[in-house]
């Protein structure tokens, strides 16, 4: 039988890679705090490089007897899984950061975010998911003397299910939740290279790329090194990348964000969020140099017209001479000429 231990390391497990990610995920973009199209991009973007692109290549690789058996060894298998992964996934970011999210606008430090939930959480569904879905049902069909008939639908032989049978009821509980606590290290390890990615891009420097990139390689090339080794090796090695990647990533997430707080909110965002006053397409510099020569042009006086209308009026009228031109009366002429 299953023991209860056990089904709570397989939910958890299971919440930890499935329910918690996508509970998050929701929540946030339905509170507008991350655009759904950087999610989905996110989402999206891991599935279709790993089904369309990385893993049909690496089917190809296998079927070349030199790359075959260096791939069968320890260190071979590592470097090819570090390399595809790093290589996919780095540079999966990049195109989508570059050419589809900040094609018309700047990346934001919640563009990152969702990109890298997306991102995760199609990495928890494939890598663990299913798995842990998997197990779940067969816990309960073994729990519930179900297992012959799921053994029957599935034309299992008597083998495979006899494996089946003693891995569900034979493995310790806690590591079933290894696999959930694993998942939700890579989440953060994964939101992480997004945000160097992002970053920089954002700022036009390669260096976060190429930062992002060897974390990659890291993580699944120390994993491929550290499982065989017992379990909780690999668990530790990945406990230790993620905290070095957390602090090292600190100072990068508050001045992303420290950026976005004078720049229009991502899209999808609301405009009331942005600093009051502050208009599309300014900056806060410049909205309160407006504001100030606006206030400056509102204390000067408003009599400018006045005393040009007064000086107009003070002018005196023009007397008319008479013209030379026209004959005199007799009566004129002898005022002008007295003697005469």
């Amino acid at each position: 039988m299953v023991s209860i231990s056990t089904f709570a390391a397989m939910i958890f497990t299971l919440t930890a890679a499935f329910f918690l990610p996508a509970i998050v995920l929701v929540v946030l973009c339905a509170a507008r705090r991350v655009p759904w199209k950087s999610a989905l991009a996110g989402l999206f973007t891991y599935l279709v490089i790993q089904y369309l692109l990385r893993l049909p290549l690496l089917s190809l690789l296998y079927r070349v007897d030199t790359v075959a058996n260096f791939m069968d060894t320890l260190v071979g298998s590592g470097l090819v899984m570090g390399l595809s992964a790093a290589i996919f996934e780095a540079g999966s970011r990049w195109l989508i950061g570059s050419k589809l999210l900040g094609r018309k606008r700047d990346l934001t430090a919640r563009d990152a975010l969702g990109y890298g939930l997306g991102h995760g959480l199609a990495d928890a569904i494939v890598v663990v998911g299913v798995s842990a879905a998997s197990n779940l049902m067969l816990a309960f069909s073994i729990h519930n003397n179900n297992f012959l008939d799921y053994i029957t639908k599935q034309s299992l032989s008597q083998e495979q299910a006899m494996r089946i049978y003693s891995v569900i009821t034979g493995t310790p509980a806690i590591k079933f939740a290894a696999s959930g606590i694993e998942r939700m290290m890579v989440m953060v390890l994964q939101i992480a290279f997004t945000f160097l990615v992002f970053y920089g891009i954002r700022q036009k420097k390669s260096r976060y790329f190429w930062l992002a990139f060897g974390g990659h390689f890291l993580l699944n090339f120390g994993i491929s090194l550290m499982t065989p080794h017992g379990i909780w090796m690999g668990e530790g090695f990945i406990f230790l990348l993620t905290m070095l990647t957390v602090v090292g990533c600190m100072p990068l997430v508050s001045h992303f964000r420290q950026m976005d707080r004078v720049e229009l909110p991502a899209e999808g965002m609301p405009q009331e969020e942005l600093p009051e006053g502050l208009l599309e397409g300014e900056t806060a510099e410049g909205s309160l140099l407006e504001e100030g020569a606006e206030t400056a042009e509102s204390e000067e006086p408003v009599l400018t017209a006045e005393p040009e209308e007064a000086a107009e009026t003070e002018e005196p009228e023009e007397v008319e001479e008479p013209n030379r031109d026209l004959p005199q009366t007799e009566e004129e002429e002898e005022k002008e000429n007295p003697d005469r």
